[in-house]
């Protein structure tokens, strides 16, 4: 391989792995806010039924 050749690859992988971790880390995130606000909605829902009693 050529040196050129191995720059290009070494490119490739490192941006590669970098969009992997920037997408886990969006994903984690996402998950994270989801469990929040499950979590938020329960509270709601046990502070209302508090209140019809």
């Amino acid at each position: 391989m050529k040196r050129e050749q191995r720059i290009k690859v070494a490119l490739f992988l490192s941006s590669l792995l970098t969009g992997f971790y920037i997408v886990a880390k969006l994903d984690f995130r996402s998950t994270m806010a989801i469990e929040d606000a499950a979590v938020q909605s329960e509270e709601y829902k046990e502070i209302i039924g508090e209140r019809n009693v």
